[in-house]
């Protein structure tokens, strides 16, 4: 018996030219960590390409493990799991979807929690 993974409700109303727009403020300056951390976090949600968004996803997850920042964290994995789902590396994308997880457990936000489980 196989285990079918069923996680859509995260990969929904990507924009790319919001992402791009947001990438070019991201590249003009150099924004303070919590700046980045939130530009990184709103690059990878309008992201359309897999590709740039697990790299967009792991520059967050390096940055918000730095300064321990749990909710940058979930986002971070959450993220990398969708980049990893749209590429069709199943169990890289279950592993990060795990890893959100956690961090939803940690900072207890149960709304994630629930949609991560669903």
């Amino acid at each position: 018996m196989g285990f079918v993974l069923l996680i859509t409700p995260f990969v929904s109303a990507q924009d790319q030219e919001v992402a791009d727009s947001l990438r070019h403020i991201l590249e003009s300056g150099t924004p303070g960590d919590s700046i980045r951390m939130e530009l990184l976090k709103q690059i990878s949600f309008e992201e359309t390409d897999p590709v740039k968004l697990e790299v967009t996803a792991d520059e967050l997850i390096s940055l918000a493990e730095r300064d321990s920042v749990y909710t940058m964290l979930l986002s971070g994995y959450l993220q990398k799991g969708n980049a990893n789902l749209l590429q069709g590396n199943l169990e890289e994308a279950l592993e990060s979807f795990f890893q959100s997880l956690e961090y939803a457990y940690k900072i207890e936000d149960l709304s994630s929690v629930g949609a991560l489980h669903s």
